[in-house]
């Protein structure tokens, strides 16, 4: 099994936060998507106070293959675009 880890920092002054806890990504579009989760980060427990991420986005996927097929695919890289856009580039 293989899974993408996002990130996501707190939003920037007067950016909506309101999609960082859905889902962004057209599993239906993909087949080789087995599972997403989004989840809170209350506190985070070792690193440096810069690192204040809130939200962890995680995809699943059964092999590297279909992990890279996903990503190059349309519905990856509109979701990738989304993910640029709603961020303004903040996600590791």
């Amino acid at each position: 099994m293989y899974k993408l880890l996002i990130l996501f920092l707190p939003p920037l002054p007067g950016q909506r936060s309101s999609r960082a806890g859905k889902s962004f990504w057209d599993g239906r579009a993909n087949a080789g998507l087995r599972k997403e989760v989004v989840s809170d980060i209350d506190e985070l427990v070792f690193g440096p106070s810069s690192m204040n991420y809130k939200k962890i986005h995680e995809l699943y996927f059964d092999s590297r293959e279909e992990l890279e097929a996903a990503l190059t695919s349309e519905a990856g890289q509109k979701a990738g675009q989304w993910l640029q856009s709603f961020t303004q580039g903040r996600f590791f």
